[in-house]
C-alpha cells in the first residue's frame, strides 16, 4: 500500500490517498513464509563497490527458506531484485547482497539501507550501511558497515521511559536528506519507525499504536524525542500486523509509505 498525494497531510490528523503500490507476495503461495525486511531503492548507487543499484529496485529478506525467482533464499539473506516494472516482481532478476546471519548482532525484522551519507545524532553513517533492530527486549537500533566489518554498532536506544513495554519494530527508515512532505519538514538524520503493538517511545514516552509511524529526532545514542508522523487510524490502516518500509523520492520531493500486511 502507498500513502501519498493528493491531499497528503501528516501528523495527528493524517490524510492522503491510499493506493496499491504493488501486489507481488502471498504468504499462502509462499508456503507461509513472510517478508521480513523490505526497502525500496530511491537512487542509483553502488553497494560494496560492485553491485549497482537503481531507483525502483527492491531489497528484502524473508522469515524462512524459500525458492523465489529461481533463487534459493535463506532466512537472513538480504536480496536485491530488479522488477521489469515498478513494484511488479512477477518478472525480475535477483542477486544476493549480504548474508545478515554473519552480523555480530543478528537483525530481527526490517532494515534501512543507507543510500546517502548522513549523521544520526552524533554518528556518521555512510552509503551502504545497514540499519536494523535486534529483539524487542533490546529496544535499540544498530548499524553494520559491510564494507569494513560485520560487527554491529549501537546507533540509538529508542525507548526512553518504559522499556518493559518494548515492541518489535516493523519498519525503519533513516531520513538521509531534508524533505518537506505532508506539511512537515523532515530533517536529515531523523529516523522513522513503526511497531507491531501499542507502546511508547522516546524520552517523551509518546504513545503509539501498531498503525502509527513515529519520527525519532535523535540527540544522542541514548536520547530521542518522538513525534507521530502517521496516525494510521485516520486513514483506516487497521491491520493486526504490519511490515512497513518508508521510501522517498527526493528528486520529486514526494513520499510514499509502502506496507505489506497480514490480517491473521
Amino acid at each position: 500500500l502507498s500513502l501519498g498525494d493528493p491531499f497528503l497531510d501528516l501528523g495527528s490528523s493524517t490524510s492522503g490517498t491510499v493506493g496499491l503500490a504493488g501486489d507481488w507476495w502471498s504468504s499462502t503461495t509462499a508456503g507461509g513464509i513472510e517478508l521480513d525486511a523490505l526497502h525500496v531503492v530511491t537512487r542509483p548507487w553502488t553497494f560494496l563497490g560492485s553491485e549497482n543499484l537503481l531507483a525502483g529496485d527492491v531489497v528484502f529478506s524473508t522469515t524462512g527458506k524459500i525458492t523465489l525467482f529461481n533463487n534459493v533464499m535463506n532466512k537472513d539473506d538480504l536480496w536485491l531484485c530488479r522488477p521489469s516494472l515498478p513494484f511488479d516482481l512477477g518478472s525480475c532478476t535477483c542477486n544476493l547482497l549480504v548474508d545478515m546471519s554473519t552480523f555480530s548482532i543478528k537483525p530481527s525484522g526490517p532494515i534501512s539501507l543507507v543510500e546517502a551519507a548522513v549523521t544520526v545524532g552524533s554518528t556518521p553513517l555512510q552509503v551502504g550501511d545497514i540499519v536494523f533492530s535486534s529483539t524487542p527486549s533490546e529496544p535499540a537500533l544498530y548499524y553494520v558497515r559491510p564494507s569494513q566489518s560485520l560487527t554491529a554498532t549501537l546507533l540509538v536506544a529508542y525507548e526512553g521511559l518504559d522499556v518493559s513495554n518494548a515492541r518489535a519494530v516493523t519498519g525503519i527508515d533513516v531520513i538521509e536528506e531534508t524533505v518537506v512532505v505532508g506539511g512537515y519538514s523532515l530533517l536529515a538524520g531523523g529516523v522513522l519507525v513503526g511497531f507491531d503493538d501499542e507502546t511508547n517511545v522516546g524520552d517523551n514516552a509518546l504513545d503509539l499504536s501498531h498503525r502509527d509511524v513515529a519520527l525519532l529526532v535523535v540527540t544522542s545514542s541514548s536520547h530521542t524525542q518522538a513525534y507521530r508522523l502517521v496516525d494510521g487510524s485516520d486513514v483506516d490502516l487497521d491491520f493486526e500486523s504490519w511490515d512497513v518500509t518508508l521510501a522517498y523520492n527526493y528528486a520529486d520531493i514526494t513520499a510514499t509509505t509502502t506496507t505489506t500486511a497480514t490480517t491473521t
